[in-house]
């Protein structure tokens, strides 16, 4: 009863969870998990808070008809859950399509003076990327089956890089049309650890124009060491002829990106790939470090590292159906994957390009 001024209040009562207000007005606490326990009373007004744990028809089927007589009003408070909560990301949405009937706002954690600014860096070093985005900044898009779970920013991230000339660095395109055309560039040392330091991530574009932007977008900073780019891994349906000229993604890019080579998409690939990923990312248990980091400046990579989860097309199936990546906020991931098919700590001169069954020989 912090907050509520006891001379506005006529009667309040812990075990019936109730409080009478002076003017007449009754509120009431109550839980929701048996629903039709609600049905029955005239309302004023409801505030909802955790609206996102709740089943969606508490709102739709029980409290929605009982505001009906009173004309009143609903407030629905809370945090995304871990499968997105989409019949609260429904009613959110409402809010910001101009619907007069609803009114959304968004609130995270730092906009809250009474939180410690340390406490949230600690927060963000410390939690998985999944878990911080939900519960300190709200974000719907962030749901649970999190493809790269062992991806710890305090851990995997570090200031930007620039390639040392002992390096060898590889670069990786995932071509698109209607979905952004993503590439990254990757500087391997001499003990096996590869980091990204550089990403392109452009929308609208042909192939040909992206590849020529692309070529100016791997040279290296004029401030900083020299390298050369070793060879550039693709994408294989990028290999498809188009029936109207005859000629391929792959064919385009090979023209200003080379050496090019098309990375394997036989059954099961997609999988290995991800766990070659992950085995990157796990730290080493004698040194506790990952041999693969990202720059901090790959602000669109960590993005989609925090957003790459696994789906399943029948959530209520009693089926054993096959999981797999969801094809969104991919893109920078599937060039990760195909640089890691390509092997790059295994330097040219110990092997020729030749895609396998696990990989380049």
């Amino acid at each position: 009863m912090k907050y509520l001024p006891i001379e506005m209040t006529s009667r309040i009562s812990a075990t019936e969870l109730t409080v009478e207000l002076m003017n007449g007005h009754t509120i009431e606490f109550k839980g929701a998990e048996e629903p039709d326990r609600l049905r029955g009373v005239s309302l004023q007004y409801i505030v909802l808070d955790e609206y996102g744990l709740m089943a969606p028809e508490v709102w739709t089927e029980v409290l929605r008809p009982m505001l009906v007589d009173t004309g009143g009003g609903a407030l629905f408070i809370g945090t995304p859950g871990a499968d997105g909560c989409p019949h609260f990301h429904e009613l959110y949405n409402l809010g910001l399509t101009g619907d007069k009937s609803y009114k959304s706002w968004l609130f995270h954690t730092t906009d809250n003076p009474h939180i410690p600014k340390d406490e949230i860096e600690e927060a963000k070093r410390n939690l998985p990327p999944d878990i911080y985005r939900r519960e300190f900044e709200a974000d719907f898009d962030v749901t649970a089956g999190l493809i790269y779970d062992n991806f710890r920013y305090q851990i995997h991230v570090i200031p930007n890089y620039f390639p040392s000339p002992r390096d060898f660095v590889v670069g990786s395109i995932d071509p698109g049309l209607q979905n952004p055309t993503a590439a990254i560039l990757c500087a391997w040392d001499e003990h096996g650890v590869g980091r990204i330091f550089k990403e392109y991530y452009r929308k609208d574009l042909l192939a040909t124009e992206n590849a020529m932007k692309m070529k100016v977008w791997a040279r290296p900073d004029p401030s900083a060491a020299s390298y050369k780019v070793a060879y550039w891994t693709i994408d294989k349906a990028s290999k498809k002829r188009d029936m109207t000229n005859g000629m391929s993604v792959f064919t385009k890019f090979s023209e200003y990106l080379y050496p090019l080579i098309a990375a394997p998409n036989d059954p099961g690939s997609v999988w290995a790939g991800i766990d070659e990923v992950k085995k990157l990312f796990q730290p080493d248990l004698r040194t506790g470090k990952p041999r693969l980091l990202i720059s901090s400046l790959c602000n669109w990579t960590l993005w989609e590292l925090g957003r790459y989860i696994r789906y399943k097309r029948k959530w209520h199936s009693d089926k054993n159906e096959e999981e797999k990546p969801r094809k969104l906020n991919d893109h920078l991931m599937d060039c990760i994957r195909n640089m890691v098919y390509s092997k790059p700590w295994i330097r040219p001169s110990l092997r020729m390009y030749q895609p396998g069954p696990t990989g380049y020989t």
